[in-house]
């Protein structure tokens, strides 16, 4: 039997993955070489010979080469891996972008099946260049609000003249009030708005 285990890797993990390759695409100083000189070493050096000095700066130089040229590679990698990651990202966004779409205007989609097309419609900018409507719009929304405000301003005024006309009209007369008939006698009571009582009296002879 094969010792091999399938893995599952949730979206956390692929995220956690993707942060690290995140931070090792910044980190320029990956595995560089690190260099401790010490006075013990200065003077291991000093006590080198010719050769053995040659030798030693040739395998330093060859460690250095190698480092850099391992991390231009792990940096190429790194990018080639971020990039198919973003792409199949943008690619699955794409794909439940057109799924989204194609479940709310299924009559759209049935066209384009039937017409052979593969595409959705279009995007198309609004020309946002011709303000004249804007304007227009502005100002006949403008005039709306100033009339319904003043409008019933001016039904007030009008309402207040009215009723101050009438009451002064009515101020001005005086009002008669029938009281009885006796003994072929009208009596009338006549009150003014000033509040003064007059009688009159007027006899019918037969």
């Amino acid at each position: 039997m094969s010792d091999n285990k399938a893995e599952t890797r949730t979206y956390k993990d692929v995220q956690q993955e993707y942060q690290k390759s995140e931070l090792l695409k910044k980190d320029n100083s990956w595995n560089g070489p690190n260099y401790d000189w010490n006075v013990d070493k200065i003077e291991e050096l000093q006590s080198m010979k010719m050769p053995d000095l040659l030798n030693h700066l040739k395998e330093v130089i060859a460690g250095t080469l190698a480092i850099n040229n391992l991390k231009l590679r792990y940096q190429q990698d790194t990018n080639s891996f971020l990039n198919d990651y973003t792409g199949k990202i943008d690619k699955l966004e794409k794909d439940f972008d057109d799924y989204y779409y194609g479940s709310r205007h299924s009559l759209e989609m049935q066209f384009y099946s039937n017409n052979n097309t593969n595409h959705l419609p279009s995007e198309e900018n609004i020309d946002t260049s011709d303000t004249r409507p804007a304007k227009v719009t502005f100002f006949i929304s403008l005039a709306l609000i100033i009339i319904s405000n003043t409008v019933p301003f001016i039904f007030l005024i009008l309402l207040q003249v009215c009723w101050e006309s009438s009451m002064q009209l009515l101020y001005s007369l005086d009002q008669f009030y029938f009281i009885s008939l006796l003994n072929g006698t009208y009596h009338f009571h006549n009150q003014s708005h000033l509040g003064k009582t007059r009688e009159f009296v007027i006899s019918i002879v037969n």
